[in-house]
């Protein structure tokens, strides 16, 4: 079966977001290297979906991963895709629609 990553809406805003917020303290080299890393690491979900922390009873489904102990990405197995709902920086909690 070939998964694929689905990225909802708003973890694309986060992660532009996280790019804007970075490259303002950063500068826009290593903002967008980091950006880079993270999603790497998010595609790397597709091969190793079970991997985070199961967080049903927010959500069912839900899991749970750290990235470099500044990003949580939450995200779901749905049938053959990985669905990443949320990339939260800096020890954001999880939004009232996830929990």
């Amino acid at each position: 079966m070939t998964r694929r990553l689905i990225l909802a809406a708003t973890a694309r805003r986060d992660l532009d977001s996280l790019l804007r917020g970075l490259e303002q303290r950063a500068g826009y080299e290593v903002a967008s290297g980091y950006v880079s890393r993270v999603e790497r690491f998010l595609q790397g979900l597709v091969d190793f979906p079970e991997r985070g922390t199961r967080r049903s009873k927010h959500r069912p489904k839900m899991r749970v991963i750290g990235f470099e102990r500044r990003v949580s990405v939450v995200f779901t197995v749905d049938g053959g895709d990985v669905v990443v709902l949320r990339v939260l920086y800096g020890g954001r909690n999880l939004p009232p629609d996830l929990s």
